[in-house]
């Protein structure tokens, strides 16, 4: 499927077409980000919970 999608983009050339690619791997990244700042977050509330049992 990536190999599908990497060469139509190189085939096609156009700016546009780039330019969606472009697009969806940034929102892709920002995605991500999100999802990791949420695991963050939560690591950081199951880390307060373990201190306060072990108090």
């Amino acid at each position: 499927l990536m190999e599908g999608l990497s060469s139509s983009v190189i085939t096609s050339g156009t700016p546009s077409a780039q330019c969606v690619t472009v697009a969806a791997a940034k929102s892709a990244l920002a995605e991500r980000k999100a999802i990791l700042g949420s695991i963050e977050s939560e690591l950081a509330l199951a880390k307060a919970d373990v201190s306060s049992i072990k108090v």
